[in-house]
């Protein structure tokens, strides 16, 4: 039998304009590395790309690839946007997780900003 309800559930309205369903959305996940009195202690990172990097040194950071799986007390293995050197972060990583997305959609305008204020394109963050 036919209610409103599940004619609701049954029915999808799309959102003018471009649309990606939430599902295709990749993660923001937060990164947060032992403070040995560096000048950066978390970084938020999309499909492997450096995206965001608090509190300073983003114009360092921002584009660098994790090459390495993110695992609790290790140091990542990156490569440098600059460069594409490989090098191993001397600052175990004390914490992370996936953000949920109203967070990480506020990280990947940090991000578009972090391209424009770098000169590239914001594709090259996957933004």
């Amino acid at each position: 039998m036919a209610t409103i309800a599940n004619i609701y559930r049954a029915t999808t309205i799309s959102p003018p304009g471009p649309y990606l369903p939430p599902q295709a959305l990749s993660p923001v996940i937060r990164i947060d590395f032992a403070d040995d009195g560096q000048d950066f202690t978390r970084w938020f990172v999309r499909d492997g790309v450096v995206i965001d990097c608090q509190p300073f040194q983003g114009r360092v950071w921002v584009g660098s690839l994790v090459l390495t799986p993110v695992t609790l007390g290790e140091s990542l293995r990156i490569a440098t946007r600059e460069t594409g050197r490989e090098l191993t972060l001397k600052h175990p990583v004390i914490a992370f997780e996936v953000l949920p997305e109203s967070e990480a959609q506020e990280i990947v305008s940090h991000g578009r900003k972090w391209a424009e204020t770098l000169g590239i394109p914001a594709a090259n963050l996957g933004l």
